[in-house]
């Protein structure tokens, strides 16, 4: 018997929903607990208007840190990178959270603490060898 492509898509729905949507929320509430957390966002293309063409989306990654405990790591796509869809994410949690320079989670409630990576930071140490080596010049 031949499945149609609309009754597999149904299943894979249905089978989402019913098991894997209930581990993904306790995975969530369990995320939040933990003191220190990771976030980032970045841009997979997505198209539901093959006429239009792929429309920018965001998948957002939040994982725990090395706390020893077991680690998470849960993705939740948005159509956008509003710092809206960090804060409603991290609704309950409070502590720090390690983020790139995206102003967006700067927005968020008082209870989370944002931290920058230090590769972000370092990035600006790797244009500082043409200066400094301007100054370190012996004079002749």
């Amino acid at each position: 018997m031949k499945l149609s492509r609309q009754t597999m898509s149904n299943w894979v729905l249905r089978a989402t929903e019913d098991y894997l949507l209930p581990v993904y929320e306790e995975l969530h509430r369990q995320l939040v607990k933990r003191g220190v957390l990771h976030a980032g966002e970045t841009t997979p293309r997505y198209s539901t208007n093959r006429e239009r063409g792929p429309r920018p989306s965001y998948m957002w990654l939040y994982r725990t840190g090395r706390d020893g405990e077991s680690p998470i790591a849960l993705y939740e796509y948005q159509p956008s990178r509003k710092a809206e869809h960090a804060a409603k994410f991290l609704d309950g949690f409070s502590g720090y959270l390690h983020t790139d320079g995206y102003q967006g989670y700067h927005k968020l409630p008082g209870n989370i603490w944002v931290a920058g990576y230090w590769a972000h930071a370092r990035r600006k140490f790797d244009e500082a060898p043409t200066i400094g080596r301007a100054r370190q010049r012996s004079p002749d």
